[in-house]
Protein backbone atom coordinates (compact mmCIF):
# COMPACT_ATOMS: atom_id res chain seq x y z
CA UNK A 1 0.00 0.00 0.00
CA UNK A 2 1.43 3.46 -1.07
CA UNK A 3 0.98 6.00 1.99
CA UNK A 4 1.53 10.05 0.83
CA UNK A 5 2.52 12.62 3.30
CA UNK A 6 0.76 16.27 3.43
CA UNK A 7 -1.38 15.15 0.29
CA UNK A 8 -5.01 14.96 2.09
CA UNK A 9 -7.12 16.61 0.11
CA UNK A 10 -4.76 17.88 -3.06
CA UNK A 11 -6.30 17.10 -6.80
CA UNK A 12 -4.56 14.39 -8.36
CA UNK A 13 -3.71 16.52 -11.68
CA UNK A 14 -1.67 19.58 -10.09
CA UNK A 15 0.43 17.47 -8.11
CA UNK A 16 3.81 17.05 -9.48
CA UNK A 17 4.14 13.68 -7.94
CA UNK A 18 1.37 12.22 -9.80
CA UNK A 19 2.79 13.73 -12.99
CA UNK A 20 6.19 12.80 -12.67
CA UNK A 21 7.71 9.51 -11.40
CA UNK A 22 4.89 8.21 -9.80
CA UNK A 23 5.46 4.87 -9.60
CA UNK A 24 1.61 3.18 -8.78
CA UNK A 25 0.96 5.85 -12.20
CA UNK A 26 2.96 3.21 -14.10
CA UNK A 27 1.81 0.13 -12.78
CA UNK A 28 -1.91 1.45 -13.56
CA UNK A 29 -0.56 2.22 -17.12
CA UNK A 30 0.67 -1.17 -17.30
CA UNK A 31 -2.57 -3.06 -16.23
CA UNK A 32 -4.44 -1.01 -18.68
CA UNK A 33 -1.94 -1.57 -21.68
CA UNK A 34 -1.87 -5.65 -20.62
CA UNK A 35 -5.16 -6.08 -19.82
CA UNK A 36 -6.39 -4.69 -22.85
CA UNK A 37 -4.22 -7.35 -24.59
CA UNK A 38 -5.80 -10.09 -22.20
CA UNK A 39 -9.21 -9.59 -23.48
CA UNK A 40 -8.45 -10.08 -26.85
CA UNK A 41 -6.30 -13.06 -26.00
CA UNK A 42 -9.27 -14.28 -24.04
CA UNK A 43 -11.92 -13.59 -27.20
CA UNK A 44 -9.26 -15.09 -29.01
CA UNK A 45 -9.38 -18.36 -27.09
CA UNK A 46 -12.88 -18.61 -26.95
CA UNK A 47 -13.29 -18.77 -30.63
CA UNK A 48 -10.49 -21.10 -31.05
CA UNK A 49 -11.55 -23.46 -28.82
CA UNK A 50 -15.33 -22.84 -30.10
CA UNK A 51 -13.99 -23.99 -33.56
CA UNK A 52 -11.79 -27.04 -32.16
CA UNK A 53 -15.72 -27.98 -30.33
CA UNK A 54 -17.54 -27.77 -33.39
CA UNK A 55 -14.98 -29.95 -34.99
CA UNK A 56 -14.50 -32.68 -33.06
CA UNK A 57 -18.36 -32.39 -31.90
CA UNK A 58 -17.96 -31.85 -28.21
CA UNK A 59 -19.55 -29.33 -25.96
CA UNK A 60 -17.16 -27.66 -23.43
CA UNK A 61 -17.79 -25.07 -20.69
CA UNK A 62 -13.80 -23.93 -20.85
CA UNK A 63 -15.09 -21.08 -23.74
CA UNK A 64 -17.42 -20.14 -21.22
CA UNK A 65 -15.01 -19.76 -18.62
CA UNK A 66 -12.67 -17.68 -20.86
CA UNK A 67 -15.51 -15.34 -21.61
CA UNK A 68 -16.03 -14.32 -17.84
CA UNK A 69 -12.00 -14.02 -17.48
CA UNK A 70 -12.47 -11.15 -20.53
CA UNK A 71 -14.38 -9.63 -18.50
CA UNK A 72 -12.68 -9.59 -15.24
CA UNK A 73 -9.62 -8.18 -17.43
CA UNK A 74 -11.90 -5.77 -19.26
CA UNK A 75 -13.05 -4.44 -15.26
CA UNK A 76 -9.39 -4.53 -14.35
CA UNK A 77 -8.69 -1.98 -17.88
CA UNK A 78 -11.51 0.46 -17.27
CA UNK A 79 -10.44 0.14 -13.37
CA UNK A 80 -7.01 1.03 -14.39
CA UNK A 81 -7.72 3.34 -16.65
CA UNK A 82 -10.05 5.24 -14.22
CA UNK A 83 -7.19 4.97 -11.54
CA UNK A 84 -5.05 7.16 -14.39
CA UNK A 85 -7.45 9.85 -14.85
CA UNK A 86 -9.41 10.41 -11.57
CA UNK A 87 -9.25 13.90 -10.14
CA UNK A 88 -8.50 12.77 -6.58
CA UNK A 89 -5.07 11.24 -5.83
CA UNK A 90 -6.55 8.59 -2.42
CA UNK A 91 -9.25 7.53 -5.03
CA UNK A 92 -6.90 6.83 -7.62
CA UNK A 93 -4.92 4.64 -5.49
CA UNK A 94 -8.02 3.15 -3.81
CA UNK A 95 -9.36 2.38 -7.40
CA UNK A 96 -6.00 1.24 -8.48
CA UNK A 97 -5.79 -1.20 -5.97
CA UNK A 98 -8.96 -2.50 -7.06
CA UNK A 99 -7.51 -2.83 -10.66
CA UNK A 100 -4.46 -4.85 -9.47
CA UNK A 101 -6.63 -7.30 -7.61
CA UNK A 102 -9.24 -7.71 -10.56
CA UNK A 103 -5.75 -8.05 -12.87
CA UNK A 104 -4.30 -10.79 -10.45
CA UNK A 105 -7.79 -12.37 -10.40
CA UNK A 106 -7.68 -12.71 -14.02
CA UNK A 107 -4.33 -14.14 -14.23
CA UNK A 108 -5.73 -16.39 -11.68
CA UNK A 109 -8.74 -17.39 -13.76
CA UNK A 110 -6.27 -18.01 -16.72
CA UNK A 111 -3.97 -19.75 -15.60
CA UNK A 112 -7.18 -22.90 -13.67
CA UNK A 113 -8.47 -22.79 -17.14
CA UNK A 114 -4.91 -23.67 -19.15
CA UNK A 115 -4.69 -26.61 -16.04
CA UNK A 116 -8.40 -27.44 -17.23
CA UNK A 117 -7.17 -27.19 -20.84
CA UNK A 118 -4.32 -29.45 -20.71
CA UNK A 119 -5.60 -32.01 -18.73
CA UNK A 120 -9.25 -32.44 -20.71
CA UNK A 121 -6.69 -33.11 -23.66
CA UNK A 122 -4.78 -35.69 -21.39
CA UNK A 123 -7.65 -37.48 -20.91
CA UNK A 124 -8.84 -37.55 -24.01
CA UNK A 125 -5.90 -38.51 -25.37
CA UNK A 126 -6.07 -41.42 -23.11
Amino acid sequence: MIRLKNMSNIPYHSTKHHRQGNPSRQIYLHISKISAVMVGICQAGVELIHIASVAEQMDTSIDDFLALDSLVFLFSCVTAFYALRSPNLHRALRVGRIAEFSFAIGLSIMVVISLFTAFSKINRGS
